[in-house]
């Protein structure tokens, strides 16, 4: 996977961008993380973390330079070293996703003019490259497997919630990193929630 140089190739606009959020530091890097900054120029690519992660960005991410930040506000003077030394004069920033005390923030603590990015990122992932497309198809079919199984254990005085776990464990057993949200487990009269909360309730005729 290199999205950092899909990136990169796509800068025609920006000279460069920063990436925050979490959804979009992943697709970029690939890494998952709670924090972390991420800055593509046309030239490099820097991943800024503290040192919960990096050791384990270092060793699963190839298309950036990783580099520890060792207080939480260092970033910014990491950032502005790249900028400087590049001649970035003008940044791209997520206006959807940076909060406005962020926003204060990166413009006080930034040299460059910030430009909003407007969709640029999200127009990138909403195309979806060949490995993109067979691990959605991959998490599909093992969603699909889980669901046979727990369809086939399902009795009556189950609870909502021994149910939903029961579909959590499954996908972490055979492979996942994860769920994309909580399994939506519902009984009797709320089946007509499409959000419904699993309950510690139990169905008498096992009616999910």
């Amino acid at each position: 996977m290199d999205n950092v140089k899909r990136i990169k190739d796509a800068l025609t606009e920006f000279e460069a961008i920063l990436l925050i959020s979490p959804t979009n530091r992943r697709y970029a890097t690939g890494f998952p993380s709670t924090e972390g900054t991420v800055l593509i120029t046309r030239e490099s690519a820097h991943f800024f973390v503290d040192g919960r992660y990096i050791e384990a960005a270092r060793g699963a991410i190839s298309g950036a330079e990783v580099e520890l930040v060792t207080n939480k506000y260092d970033w910014y003077a990491q950032v502005n070293a790249v900028l400087k030394k590049e001649k970035i004069k003008k940044l791209a920033f997520e206006d959807e996703y940076v909060s406005f005390a962020e926003l204060a923030r990166i413009k006080e603590k930034l040299e460059p003019e910030l430009i909003p990015e407007k969709g640029f990122i999200n127009a990138l992932r909403s195309v979806k490259q060949d490995f993109e497309v067979d691990t959605l198809v991959a998490a599909q079919r093992l969603a699909e497997k889980v669901l046979d199984r727990v369809l086939g254990i399902i009795k009556p005085g189950m609870t909502e919630k021994e149910v939903a776990a029961e579909l959590v464990y499954g996908m972490l057993r055979l492979g996942a990193e994860n769920v994309s949200f909580e399994p939506i487990v519902v009984t009797g009269e709320k089946t007509s929630m499409p959000h419904g909360v699993p309950a510690t309730r139990s169905s008498r005729k096992a009616t999910f």
